[in-house]
């Protein structure tokens, strides 16, 4: 199986270089060819020209400028005349042109006239008759005759392979009397016959070269491929697969392949940092781990410790007919700072307690105790609330090395009249419940947070429990709760959830905030610990008069 995996690789990397090497190669072949083609094509043509301009120039030499006018109208010159088309004729049969022709224009270079007109021995071209007249319609020639007349050029027309008459090239020379006068233009035109083929010739001489360089370049490639690329990277996969079975560091062989200094021995140094590393870290993570279970389990510990701390019987009163109680927390951690507490301080008086402590974790939960201990240990002697919140706020600050601090709401209620007499240590405001089943929130005044400060003044108030109603207590974790939105619940929202409930009674009154809770939060982390607490006041129970006693009997 792992042969197969390297050869795959093999064949890859070495199929995508050899097929890049071919394309680039191909590129540049096509390249040169165009290139070449171009230059080629235009050294054989300027060969062409210059052969058709020496017999154009010999031409010339044998006419007689002064005369050609009169060639076919004066007899005196008839001789002459064929004389110049002897020596002309011989000159076309030897220097393989196609024609040879003499032509005289009128003012306008439109209509011409031919004086000489023959063809080589190896052609047959239509030719025109000595005097015969015709009109020059194409654009081009017209332009090369004015230049000739005017500036005395020796101009050059050539024409491709897809010429009617083939690739061909015609140049022009003037023909000037004794004045120096422009009086005639003789044209050559020479079949450039060998061209394509000699082009041809070109393009496959150049692609035999291209393809014999392309073999020669790819077996390079592979060899040095197989040597400098393929074999080590063959050698760095066996070590990976050896590392990943047996994760142990073999520097020995990784050394061996650093000795290039290539980007392999980059590679290889890489693969040695990153075994090396990985090795440290697996035994960093073993120790780790193994810190982490034990913190979980003391976690865990402290967890049911704080759990068993809080009060979890309900009803917590049952032989207390005029009230039911139902409280919960649940920590944004494994231990939070939340905390409530309830107890009688009398046959008449039961005392309840909703907190919050700065922080979460253990520091807060370590916190949460010492301020939930000294509160109903001095709770229990007796006292207004805000003399109970001044006596601990004294003593917490005597000990609070972490300069921490906790929210407290205190209330004791009067079983008989369902008085609370209250005081607020900087905690949220409480909701009441009125005999209607209406929530709203009670603003009370607001004392500074215990252990921020020394000698603080806490004040009491008083707030009447109506037959059938109740208060609800909590922590900032619910009002600030966040959504995934990053949607804070709110006040508004938390009395909008406690006026929806149909329930009456306090367990399935938190049951509703709670399943309202976890729906707007969805799937949001818990932002902080989220503590409540329901107490519902029935009112002060009659005594059975003697008939109903009776009657139950």
């Amino acid at each position: 199986m792992a042969q197969k995996l390297y050869a795959k690789l093999k064949h890859s990397v070495t199929r995508k270089t050899v097929i890049g090497t071919i394309v680039i190669l191909l590129i540049f072949q096509a390249c040169s060819m165009f290139i070449g083609n171009y230059f080629f094509t235009d050294a054989i043509t300027e060969r062409y020209a210059e052969s058709a301009f020496a017999t154009a120039d010999a031409c010339v030499t044998t006419i007689d400028g002064d005369h050609v006018t009169e060639y076919l109208t004066n007899d005196e010159y008839a001789q002459e005349y064929e004389e110049i088309v002897e020596k002309m004729q011989t000159l076309a049969d030897t220097q393989d042109v196609t024609y040879i022709s003499v032509i005289v224009l009128d003012e306008t270079y439109t209509n011409m006239v031919y004086i000489f007109s023959l063809e080589g021995a190896n052609y047959d071209y239509p030719l025109y008759d000595p005097g015969y007249e015709r009109e020059a319609t194409n654009e081009e020639y017209i332009e090369v005759y004015e230049k000739v007349y005017t500036e005395k050029a020796r101009e050059t027309v050539v024409r491709g392979e897809s010429s009617s008459t083939g690739a061909h090239i015609t140049v022009h020379v003037p023909i000037e009397n004794s004045d120096g006068d422009v009086v005639a233009i003789l044209y050559v035109q020479k079949q450039m016959s060998n061209l394509a083929a000699d082009r041809n010739q070109y393009r496959l001489n150049i692609a035999c070269v291209a393809l014999v360089l392309i073999a020669i370049s790819v077996v390079t490639i592979v060899m040095l491929m197989r040597r400098q690329l393929i074999n080590p990277i063959l050698k760095l996969n066996d070590e990976t697969r050896r590392f990943a079975n047996e994760h142990t560091v073999n520097k020995e062989e990784l050394e061996k392949l650093t000795k290039t200094k290539d980007e392999v021995a980059l590679i290889s140094e890489g693969i040695y940092r990153m075994e090396r590393e990985i090795v440290t870290s697996q035994a960093e993570l073993i120790a780790i781990t193994g810190e982490k279970e034990r913190i979980g389990a003391e976690l865990d510990i402290a967890r049911h410790i704080q759990a068993d701390m809080l009060p979890t019987i309900f009803p917590p009163f049952p032989h207390i007919k005029e009230i039911d109680l139902f409280a919960s927390m649940t920590p944004a951690r494994e231990v939070g700072g939340d905390f409530y507490d309830y107890y009688m301080i009398d046959d008449d008086h039961v005392a309840i307690i909703m907190a919050d402590v700065s922080g979460k974790g253990i520091p807060a939960a370590l916190f949460m105790v010492i301020a939930k201990t000294l509160l109903k240990d001095k709770a229990l002697l007796g006292g207004k609330p805000s003399e109970i919140l001044e006596y601990v706020n004294e003593r917490i600050m005597g000990s609070n090395g972490m300069e921490m601090f906790v929210t407290v709401w205190l209330g004791i209620l009067t079983i008989s009249t369902g008085e609370i007499t209250a005081a607020n240590a900087g905690h949220e405001y409480p909701v009441i419940r009125k005999a209607s089943g209406e929530y709203e929130l009670f603003k009370d005044k607001h004392g500074f947070v215990l252990a921020g400060m020394e000698g603080v003044k806490y004040k009491d108030y008083t707030i009447k429990l109506e037959p059938g109603g109740g208060i609800f207590l909590y922590t900032d974790g619910i009002p600030e709760a966040n959504n995934e939105q990053a949607e804070l619940l709110g006040l508004d929202r938390m009395l909008e959830i406690l006026n929806s409930c149909d329930e009456k009674d306090p367990k399935s009154v938190l049951a509703h905030v709670d399943a309202k809770l976890s729906e707007f939060v969805g799937k949001a982390e818990p932002f902080d610990d989220t503590t409540m607490l329901f107490l519902e006041y029935s009112g002060p129970q009659k005594e059975k008069t003697a008939d109903e006693v009776t009657d139950n009997e």
